[in-house]
Formats: C-alpha cells, sequence, structure tokens
C-alpha cells in the first residue's frame, strides 16, 4: 500500500469516527474545550455534562500569514509539547524511518490546513486512536487525536 492510500484510508477512518462522535455526544458543539497535558487528558465542556478522552498532540499549523497555507510541525519537534504527549506522532516519524517516507519524518514543512488534518488522520489510524479534534489558539491549531471518551455528569460552572 502506498503513502497515499494509507492516508486515503485514514481520512475515511476519520470522517467516519468524527460522524459517530458527532451523533452521540455532540462533538463539535461544545462550549470550550482544554487539553491538560500532565495528564494527558483532552476535555470538552458542555451546557450539561464534560466529556472527556486520553490525548495525544500530533502537531500544530500555523496560519499566521495565510489560512489556507501555513506551517505544519510535529508534536515531537515543538519544544512547548510534553514528550508523553507526543508519542504518538513520535510513532509516525518511526513509521516514515522505516518505509522511507520523507514527509513524515522531517519536523516542520509549509502545507496547507487539509496537509495538518491528513496527517493527524494518519496519526490518529497508525495509533488505533478514536478520533481527531482541532483546537484553535490564535493563529495556531493544535492537532489532538484522542482515545476512547468518557461522558460525565453536569458540569460546574468555570470547571475546565
Amino acid at each position: 500500500m502506498t503513502l497515499t492510500d494509507l492516508m486515503d484510508r485514514a481520512i475515511t477512518d476519520l470522517s467516519v469516527k468524527t460522524q459517530v462522535h458527532a451523533t452521540t455526544w455532540d462533538y463539535g458543539q461544545e462550549d470550550e474545550w482544554s487539553l491538560n497535558q500532565e495528564e494527558g487528558k483532552l476535555i470538552w465542556t458542555f451546557a450539561n455534562r464534560i466529556v472527556t478522552a486520553p490525548a495525544q498532540i500530533i502537531g500544530t499549523y500555523d496560519a499566521s500569514i495565510d489560512e489556507s497555507n501555513g506551517s505544519w510541525m510535529w508534536s515531537w519537534a515543538n519544544p512547548s509539547i510534553e514528550p508523553q504527549m507526543a508519542e504518538d506522532a513520535e510513532h509516525v516519524r518511526t513509521f516514515g524511518e522505516h518505509n522511507r517516507h520523507r514527509v513524515l519524518q522531517r519536523p516542520s514543512y509549509d502545507c496547507t490546513l487539509d496537509d495538518g488534518w491528513t496527517f493527524a488522520a494518519l496519526a490518529m489510524h497508525l495509533n488505533g486512536r478514536q478520533g481527531v479534534y482541532k483546537g484553535t489558539d490564535g493563529d495556531t491549531h493544535i492537532f489532538i487525536a484522542f482515545g476512547t471518551v468518557s461522558v460525565g455528569g453536569l458540569a460546574l460552572s468555570g470547571r475546565r
């Protein structure tokens, strides 16, 4: 299987999983989100509940110059990301080394936002994760792969 075929399969996998999450727990409709790097946990807050999942940061996309043409950086190359939060991305780099896919080994490069989604989908697929969330902080998009989701009870005001 070529890398392009694998990426296409990963995007399809992500699309199906995203639809299931949207249908079952309103993925994408959260009031706010947060990421706890120390605990490795992604948290979505809704008016009536909190949803959590184990998480890994796959990479970041800097759109400060242009939303459609920016710069991707794998989490393993980003010093602001805790090493334990970059293990899935490191697995993608190892996969790239073993299969001679240079695009998966470079720490950063210019690409489109859609390319960022593709890299994150590939990481999700290769690591057996349950989905990808794209958080935004200013001009930076943070691609986070997540595992099994837990739906909690009532969300408390101001709680993250």
